[in-house]
């Protein structure tokens, strides 16, 4: 089962089912090996930056490439 929340899915297919993602998103990898995740049918690339403060996930995101 996932811990998830209702409407996401956990990042298992790329070995880390301690991720979620939106069903509307894909989980990807970025170019470090963080996990992100990505809009279906967008090219994401880069690094997702680290956020330095504020609550929330720790990543902000990919940019659409």
């Amino acid at each position: 089962g996932s811990f998830c929340v209702a409407g996401y899915d956990n990042c298992s297919t790329i070995g880390h089912p301690e991720a979620c993602c939106s069903l509307t998103q894909v989980c990807t990898l970025d170019s470090v090996g963080r996990v992100g995740c990505c809009e279906f049918g967008v090219k994401c690339v880069g690094e997702i930056p680290l956020k330095t403060s504020g609550a929330g996930p720790r990543w902000e995101g990919l940019a659409r490439g």
